[in-house]
């Protein structure tokens, strides 16, 4: 059987997930944007879709009963600050929902869709993608954590910085750092989520919240972000923190690394970005290195699937009724130090000095020479 897909926000999630359609378990069949449907023309023909099937709507306007007719399931990928009202609106119209990176903005938002999704029964019928958890560095990890454990001892702590070089794409939706979208800290969520659900972490406080101006050409709001968390869990040791550095925009430089520290080991997680998956055929790679003279015990380049060749499976299991991938205590106990962050943070830094200390010091922490990509 084919699913029927429906889509809200024809750009850069539906530009991506594109390439893993042609298993023929998933139809893109209609769409919906705030553009015209000549503007998304080029897109919607490559799927046969005609304006009959597209839907223009204004910003925040509520989506159109007639988008749901002969769907089976929908995926809202607008902006972030719409997902709140949108993920209830495809819900109550009796559809299976995927909702990229968060279904809300901000903790209060976040508590009214879970009780939401508990009072009405919907708990099962919505899947929040989060795709750095389906990547391969993160596959690895949960096929060799415990036995790292067992050898290195548990985790005392965990370094994680995401950095991606200045792009046009981003400065075009300046939107994405918007606080209405929940700023830099959830839009790059990803650190958070392979700590949380894939190293098995609470995280208990945030000790330290600072924002960054990384570029002024991506707008006035923060594009880097530096949060320090105690955490704590059953594979964590007493006292242990993870420090997460995060941020768009930088001059030449994408270096996106997790450091794992086990007391007598460290495990690096170097992830690539989508489209340098899909354009090289790599899917990042793991090193697993001994304190005891800096011995590499384990080195491996990854190949397999990309995230969204996952989604697609998921998308198939969420329509015949399988439980989701992540449920709703998962997903709160990853977005909690989103929020905590965010309640902390307070005016973001400009300085180009206190930038540049905020830059080096990220990649120092998890340095990782082989998969740091200068242009």
């Amino acid at each position: 059987m084919v699913y029927r897909l429906g889509i809200v926000g024809v750009g850069h999630w539906a530009e991506r997930l594109q390439k893993s359609m042609a298993t023929e378990k998933i139809a893109f069949h209609k769409a919906l944007d705030i553009s015209t449907f000549e503007e998304k023309k080029k897109f919607l023909d490559s799927f046969c879709i005609d304006a009959s099937r597209y839907y223009q709507i204004s910003p925040g306007a509520a989506l159109p009963k007639e988008f749901f007719h002969g769907i089976d399931i929908a995926q809202i990928a607008s902006p972030v600050q719409y997902h709140k009202s949108q993920t209830i609106q495809a819900l109550e119209s009796g559809k299976r929902v995927v909702t990229e990176k968060s279904f809300a903005a901000n903790r209060d938002d976040f508590n009214e869709v879970a009780d939401f999704l508990r009072d009405g029964g919907y708990e099962n019928n919505l899947y929040v993608h989060l795709h750095y958890l389906r990547k391969m560095p993160t596959m690895r990890l949960a096929s060799m954590l415990q036995s790292a454990i067992k050898e290195y001892g548990n985790i005392t702590s965990v370094n994680g910085t995401f950095f991606e070089d200045y792009r046009e794409e981003d400065r075009r939706r300046k939107w994405l750092f918007r606080p209405e979208n929940g700023g830099i800290f959830l839009d790059w969520i990803h650190p958070v989520e392979v700590i949380a659900r894939g190293c098995g972490a609470n995280f208990k406080e945030c000790l330290d919240a600072k924002t960054f101006v990384i570029t002024p050409d991506y707008g006035e709001y923060p594009s880097g972000a530096l949060g320090t968390f105690t955490v704590s869990g059953k594979n964590f040791a007493a006292g242990a923190t993870a420090t997460i550095s995060v941020g768009k925009g930088f001059q030449s430089l994408t270096h996106k690394v997790l450091r794992i520290n086990f007391e007598s080991a460290f495990l690096d997680l170097a992830y690539m970005d989508s489209e340098r998956e899909i354009i090289t055929g790599q899917r990042g790679s793991v090193r697993l290195v001994e304190l005891d003279g800096h011995k590499t015990i384990l080195y491996e380049h990854l190949k397999g699937p990309i995230a969204y060749d996952f989604l697609i499976d998921d998308m198939v299991r969420l329509c015949q009724g399988t439980q989701p991938h992540l449920l709703l205590p998962e997903m709160s106990n990853i977005f909690d130090p989103v929020w905590m962050f965010n309640e902390a943070a307070k005016d973001p830094v400009t300085n180009a000095n206190d930038v540049a200390e905020f830059t080096k010091s990220g990649v120092d922490r998890t340095l990782f020479t082989e998969q740091t990509i200068y242009r």
